[in-house]
């Protein structure tokens, strides 16, 4: 009885603390806001020095590369867009052939961090067995079409696929490319290295979406840096990437 009564008592201390978050971030976005975070156009910083590959983002070049947030909240049947409860920012970095992308997402709730895969193209989206983690798409030369998924977990752990537009991404594509995940405070990090020679016809500026499957909060949540109208999948609205 009394373990009953505890655990009904600490469900109701979570309700209590969800409807505080929910509260304080459910305000849709105005028709300004809203187009300012629609489509979005990021440049991406120059490296300058050696990029070592660790999770911290603590190299003079990237504390020098502009942060890029807010995060907004993807909701499915929601028209309505609005910030992210749980807030995450990207960093952009490029060098003569890798493009580097550092991820910082910021968790209320690190106890319960979720990152159980580590095979490579497991997934982190299986109902009832589902990861945080970070997700990249990247349409290298902004046909609308052809794109590419990878996504990272807290262990960096990583998947990646070939997607077209109308088909079922293609999973067996393995990339060249490397992902190192650090756990920190109230934060978890991903920095992510991609050779452009994964990619056929790299334009000047590529289509990009980075996205966050937030399931450790109080509540699961979806955000990304766009806009978008049907899922993480929506290439015709990302946001574009300055490369070269």
């Amino acid at each position: 009885h009394y373990l009953l009564d505890a655990a009904a008592f600490v469900e109701k201390f979570r309700g209590l603390e969800r409807n505080k978050h929910d509260l304080a971030n459910t305000k849709a976005l105005d028709d300004a806001t809203r187009k300012q975070y629609t489509n979005r156009r990021f440049e991406c910083g120059k490296a300058t020095g050696t990029i070592n590959l660790d999770g911290k983002l603590t190299e003079k070049d990237w504390v020098n590369t502009v942060a890029n947030t807010p995060f907004v909240r993807f909701d499915y049947g929601d028209s309505k867009s609005k910030l992210a409860m749980e807030q995450a920012e990207v960093k952009f970095i490029r060098d003569d052939e890798n493009l580097y992308i550092g991820v910082v997402c910021h968790s209320s709730n690190m106890k319960t961090l979720k990152s159980k895969s580590r095979v490579r193209d497991h997934g982190f989206w299986a109902e009832k067995d589902e990861d945080d983690c970070v997700e990249i798409f990247v349409d290298p030369n902004r046909d609308k079409q052809t794109y590419y998924h990878f996504a990272v977990n807290p262990s960096a752990a990583k998947f990646d696929a070939k997607c077209v537009t109308g088909k079922k991404a293609d999973a067996s594509w393995n990339g060249d490319w490397e992902a190192v995940a650090s756990v920190e405070g109230k934060r978890w990090t991903v920095e992510i290295r991609i050779p452009l020679n994964n990619f056929k016809d790299v334009t000047e500026t590529i289509g990009i979406n980075i996205g966050r499957q937030n399931v450790s909060g109080f509540d699961k949540e979806w955000s990304c840096v766009s806009i978008l109208d049907k899922n993480f999948h929506d290439v015709v609205n990302y946001s574009t990437l300055r490369v070269k």
